[in-house]
């Protein structure tokens, strides 16, 4: 066997690829130590590592590079001194900073020389710590597993004079494994079905957008959840017949397209690709790391997001053996891409360490390697059967600080919570910032803007109108108004809805088209004093009929169109001819309040009924002058009102225009269904100011492009 040379399997070229990007550094070691705690015999642990490094000939590798490419070679077992540290005056937290520094000490040269370092740390107390640190491309995680079972077999047949006659598998046997599998169909259909799955492949998603990386060194924010959370978590998972990896990998999408917007991206997983017994009981590199596609939008329910990552691990797992090289190289020659396929990685390893032999107390943890190539990873362990989930926030230095780390951390306990209080709702109604965070954004960040409102939003309206009385406020497509026009187009139409019952703090149902007139009825609504729902025309029937009888709201200002489809659910009036109507000195005589409601918006109602949500003229006041201090925006400014007027947004849209003397440009909704189109509009009207999800944002920018 020595001298012979083998070639390096699929998961050993990843490795190796990682060590020529990263050369000098520790991102490929894999470190782990285990605690015992009591008395052992020093001379029989030397022993029985021994004979770990004498029964798996993958421990004995050396990489070889030759004119022909990369290789390795089984060096023949020889005894090997393994070091024993003396530490009596030591502490485990002393002997646990050793190893961390150890840890970060690359294998140097990498190749033709040994992969491994096996060191024992005799304690004051007579208890052990033995660091096992190995080169990724001789073992993976489960390989960790393997060794430390093999020590408690051996150490038990060791100190009794029992012969062990039954060594483990070869990795050997897997390369053999892979050669054949490389010559096979199960080889080809893996091939199509990864290439179908990263068809149009999206640009590579960072954690974080227009980050520095520096490198590959990692900062880690680590905590334990309780085991009361973490029941609450695999209880969760069980009525929803869901695994807890399938769990956090949603908590991974869903935070991820919260904070980007991004609708189409890649995660990395690790998958443990070992198929068989054997290759379960086998110290070696099988790990394969693999991209899960996620395609979400704010619709997208919880329910549904579940199934389809249990349903893409499945297909995964089924295809977990081909290459990752291989489908790096497809994608970069056929699709164009230019980088990894992920460059955020989520793990989950819940590893029960094999107990059979032990009758001491232990402790075995993973060493940080202080190194890695993505921008971001998130593990998930319970290595010693705790029933405690251990999170660990990987991030690559530059990425965030150690404030923004113990964030991230807040954010993803606060959407746990949230996903398991509400099983039935939709990904952009899952919270993801909790209440400490949104106090020091209003109460800390804003504090240096604090404002008091004093006027409502009619009656800032209506001292911009007398400001800028010629300045033009809205247009639709071909049609003006000044403020001067749209302030007395407000008020004759109040007057109107005074005359017809419309009161002071009573709700006006909106089911209007986008339109000039649309905006004059909010105003007119705001103006008599009252507030207004506003309702999509393409909403359901049933739905609109709910809104109203919930509501209680008694008018409908809606197009001619709808009237007779909602004359016996509200009082209707007609919003298509109010721009005629004449214009009028008549007075209102209303007192207005900050406190009164401006406005209810319903919820989608796609997890039961819709829900309104209410918002006062002091809350929509208090945000845009909290916010202008920061967005310098004045009577030049040209805004568009692009979100339909049932979307929170559009109010920042409509009031932050003119209540400030800009001009506000309503998009038809054929324009905005046309990312080249709405592009056109915003270059023809001279926009200056844009608010937009960037999602859709992303796509007018390519569309800039070509």
């Amino acid at each position: 066997m020595s001298g012979e040379l083998y070639q390096l399997t699929g998961p050993q070229k990843n490795i190796y690829l990682r060590e020529l990007a990263y050369p000098g550094t520790s991102i490929n070691i894999v470190s782990f130590t285990s605690v015992i705690e009591k008395e052992v015999d020093i001379d029989v642990c030397k022993k029985v590592l021994n004979k770990i490094i004498e029964c798996n000939n993958i421990l004995r590798s050396k990489i070889v590079k030759t004119e022909d490419g990369i290789f390795q070679k089984i060096e023949d077992y020889t005894l090997v001194d393994i070091p024993v540290v003396y530490c009596p005056q030591k502490t485990k937290e002393e002997v646990y900073k050793e190893i961390d520094l150890n840890t970060s000490v690359p294998f140097s040269p990498f190749e033709n020389n040994r992969l491994f370092d096996f060191k024992i740390y005799k304690l004051a107390n007579n208890h052990i710590i033995i660091n096992y640190k190995l080169h990724h491309i001789i073992a993976d995680g489960w390989s960790t597993k393997v060794i430390f079972k093999q020590f408690n077999t051996f150490y038990y047949f060791i100190s009794h004079n029992l012969d062990i006659a039954n060594f483990p598998p070869s990795y050997l046997d897997y390369i053999n494994t892979e050669k054949e599998y490389l010559l096979s169909d199960s080889f080809v259909k893996d091939k199509i079905y990864w290439e179908n799955y990263i068809k149009n492949i999206p640009e590579m998603l960072s954690f974080k957008e227009n980050i520095l990386k520096k490198g590959s060194r990692t900062v880690r924010y680590t905590d334990e959840l309780s085991l009361e959370f973490s029941s609450k978590i695999n209880e969760f998972c069980k009525e929803h017949k869901i695994t807890p990896y399938v769990f956090f990998i949603a908590l991974h999408a869903i935070y991820l397209y919260r904070v980007s917007g991004k609708e189409d991206f890649i995660i990395g997983t690790p998958l443990l690709n070992r198929k068989n017994r054997s290759e379960k009981d086998t110290i070696g590199m099988f790990v394969s790391t693999i991209p899960l596609r996620f395609k979400i939008n704010k619709d997208t329910k919880l329910v549904d997001l579940f199934a389809s990552i249990h349903g893409d691990t499945y297909s995964a797992l089924k295809h977990q053996r081909y290459p990752y090289s291989e489908l790096l190289n497809y994608a970069k020659e056929k699709e164009g891409y230019e980088s990894n396929l992920f460059d955020t990685i989520i793990s989950f390893q819940n590893v029960s360490p094999d107990m059979d032999y032990v009758d001491y107390p232990v402790n075995n943890f993973w060493n940080l390697t202080h190194n890695q190539q993505s921008s971001f990873e998130f593990h998930i362990t319970d290595h010693n059967n705790s029933g405690k989930y251990r999170l660990s926030f990987d991030f690559a230095e530059g990425v965030v600080s150690k404030d923004e780390a113990q964030l991230v951390y807040n954010r993803f306990i606060e959407m746990m919570n949230s996903i398991i209080a509400n099983e039935n709702t939709t990904v952009a109604d899952v919270s993801y910032i909790p209440k400490e965070e949104l106090n020091t954004i209003f109460n800390v960040y804003n504090g240096k803007y604090l404002y008091k409102p004093t006027k409502t939003l009619i009656e800032l309206f209506e001292e911009q109108a007398k400001k800028t009385p010629n300045n033009i406020a809205l247009k639709y497509k071909d049609k003006e108004l000044t403020y001067k026009e749209l302030s007395q187009k407000v008020h004759n139409f109040a007057v109107y809805l005074k005359n017809k019952g419309v009161t002071p703090n009573s709700g006006v149902t909106l089911l209007i088209h986008r339109s000039l007139e649309m905006i004059v009825a909010m105003f007119a609504v705001l103006k008599c004093g009252a507030h207004y729902l506003p309702v999509d025309p393409y909403w359901p029937e049933d739905r609109v009929k709910f809104i109203l009888e919930d509501s209680s709201s008694k008018f409908l200002i809606t197009n001619n169109q709808y009237i007779n489809t909602f004359k016996n659910s509200a009082i209707c009036i007609d919003v298509d001819n109010i721009l005629e109507l004449p214009d009028t000195k008549e007075e209102l005589s209303v007192n207005y309040d900050l406190d009164s409601l401006a406005y209810i918006i319903y919820t989608s109602g796609t997890t039961g009924k819709p829900k309104g949500i209410l918002t006062s003229n002091y809350n929509v006041v208090y945000l845009l002058h909290s916010t202008r201090k920061k967005l310098v925006q004045n009577e030049n400014d040209v805004w568009t009102l692009f979100h339909t007027y049932t979307f929170d947004f559009s109010s920042w849209e409509i009031y932050a225009s003119l209540l400030f003397g800009g001009k506000l440009v309503i998009v038809p909704k054929e324009t905005t269904l046309n990312p080249k189109d709405f592009l056109e509009l915003l270059v023809k009207e001279k926009v200056t100011i844009l608010n937009q999800t960037p999602a859709y944002f992303y796509k007018v920018i390519e569309e800039e492009k070509t």
